[in-house]
């Protein structure tokens, strides 16, 4: 074959593919958005004849919890009201397609219930904090359990918050 013929088929071969698609960039991989997840759960005595809220987390047991409805025990004042906060957090592109339900129970009677839809919340921050105010405490041990929903997922969260009383 000439040089002049090859020369032909090479520029011909090499136009036909310089006229195909171009071949397709590999798609990223699409990252799954992973939604919000327990941190904590924290307990604090609300003194409601001060519209204060104790600093300590009553949930670790390093808080004596006796007779606190008159101020026994290590209450600063009487209290008979708590504020729980459900620590969530979530990477910065959450899916916050979620439900968190709390309750709080204490000798077998609900206290109280409460369910947060946490689409409804910022996004900003990696971390949530949703109170719930518990009432009529103080006797008796609360048990809070926090249920996180989201899809077919569910994750459970218990603590106990040791209260009692006596003579």
């Amino acid at each position: 074959m000439s040089t002049r013929l090859l020369v032909l088929l090479s520029l011909l071969v090499a136009g036909a593919a310089l006229a195909a698609d171009p071949p397709a960039k590999p798609k990223k991989a699409e990252r799954p958005k992973v939604g919000p997840a327990f941190e904590d759960i924290q307990a604090r005595l609300y003194y409601e004849n001060q519209g204060a809220v104790d600093p300590r987390d009553l949930t670790t047991g390093k808080v004596t919890l006796w007779n606190t409805i008159i101020a026994e025990g290590e209450a600063a004042h009487p209290s008979s009201t708590v504020l729980v906060e459900v620590v969530l957090t979530r990477p910065p592109e959450a899916d916050m397609k979620a439900t968190l339900k709390v309750t709080a129970r204490a000798d077998g009677k609900a206290l109280r219930e409460v369910t947060f839809d946490l689409d409804r919340y910022t996004r900003e921050g990696r971390r949530l904090v949703l109170p719930v105010i518990v009432t009529d405490v103080g006797c008796q041990p609360v048990e809070v359990t926090a249920v996180l929903t989201q899809g077919g997922s569910v994750a459970k969260r218990v603590e106990t918050i040791p209260f009692a009383c006596g003579e």
